[in-house]
């Protein structure tokens, strides 16, 4: 999940070549374009002007568009920043720096250990297991976090006061504070320690804000951990509070048991659909008066 494929900006012959790229890429496929070059949208589209039908240009010029709206190419950083040689040269560079590189769509007929734009057919949505660690939630959280604008994370049985919950949610606010996202949410109702017994206010906020100075967030963005009431949150929405998940408004990541390392083996994790999305995103993203009923309380940074 959140592999990364290079694209050569010349393996595109028409314009559905264009829009096979759209349909099996970006947030709600888990799986990216790595932008190698830097420059990969603009020799794209200098390579479609060069085709002799017009209509084809259009069509290819439009599907390219939204490429780039629906984010499904990712910047990969200065090895990427300049072509050196041939495009396949600067994919082999990026690659041996870039462990989430897995392959490199090139144009027909192309013989070798890549993949030729007309035999791509990958499965509608990646998904698989992952080691529960902080780091591999910051990884496979990244692309999602970091060219978004406002996020949020989903799980009733979140609790900052724990180690191997404040990990987790230490290394995503790491990743916010080096990105455009100006806002980020993080929602529970669990505010009760392993015994039960409420945790003093005071004590889940110094912990919250503990893991923001780490994180080293700026009091240019607005973090919040904001404790609901399951019960009206569930009557007012009819979701099951159940799944946990991360949230922006291109897409989310389902985590079928929390936002917690653990010892326990590796667990699921998977691309949330798009019918789940549009549920989710009104109440947790668009702020309805509704949510704000069902908040107890919430600690918030700065």
């Amino acid at each position: 999940m959140n592999d990364v494929y290079g694209v050569d900006p010349e393996a595109f012959e028409n314009s559905q070549d264009v829009r096979t790229v759209l349909q099996q890429f970006g947030p709600f496929a888990g799986r990216y374009v790595g932008m190698i070059p830097a420059s990969w949208h603009s020799r794209v589209l200098a390579h479609i002007k060069t085709w002799s039908n017009d209509n084809e240009k259009y069509r290819a010029g439009n599907a390219l568009a939204e490429i780039k709206n629906k984010k499904v190419t990712v910047n990969m950083g200065p090895a990427a920043a300049k072509q050196c040689g041939t495009w396949t040269d600067t994919y082999q560079r990026v690659k041996a720096l870039r462990p989430e590189v897995v392959n490199a769509i090139v144009p027909r007929g192309h013989h070798g250990p890549f993949l030729p734009i007309d035999e791509l057919d990958l499965d509608p949505v990646a998904g698989g297991q992952m080691n529960p660690t902080a780091s591999e939630f910051a990884r496979i959280c990244q692309f999602l976090l970091r060219h978004c604008t406002e996020a949020a994370c989903v799980d009733r049985y979140f609790d900052v006061c724990l180690g191997h919950h404040g990990n987790v949610m230490q290394s995503l606010l790491q990743l916010v504070a080096d990105s455009n996202c100006r806002e980020f949410a993080w929602y529970t109702d669990n505010d009760r320690d392993p015994d039960k017994r409420p945790r003093p206010r005071e004590f889940i906020e110094a912990s919250f804000k503990r893991r923001c100075i780490a994180a080293r967030i700026s009091n240019t963005k607005r973090v919040r951990l904001v404790y609901l009431d399951k019960d009206k949150f569930q009557t007012m929405f009819r979701l099951e509070f159940h799944p946990r998940f991360l949230l922006t408004r291109d897409g989310g990541i389902m985590f079928d048991k929390g936002f917690q390392e653990g010892r326990l083996g590796d667990r699921p994790a998977s691309v949330m659909h798009r019918e789940t999305h549009e549920k989710v995103v009104p109440p947790f993203l668009h702020r309805k008066d509704d949510l704000l009923q069902a908040t107890r309380f919430e600690v918030s940074w700065p």
